[in-house]
């Protein structure tokens, strides 16, 4: 898993799917937060 994760790393493609990916975790993050916060008032 871990040679998995090296080669995205050093590949061009691999490393704008890492990026894509973080994006999507901070939005879900945000989102969920969001929500929590809204949802108590």
């Amino acid at each position: 898993m871990l040679q998995g994760i090296t080669r995205l790393w050093r590949d061009e493609q691999g490393l704008t799917t890492v990026e894509y990916a973080l994006l999507l975790v901070m939005s879900v993050v945000v989102a969920f937060t969001a929500w929590q916060t809204l949802g108590q008032r």
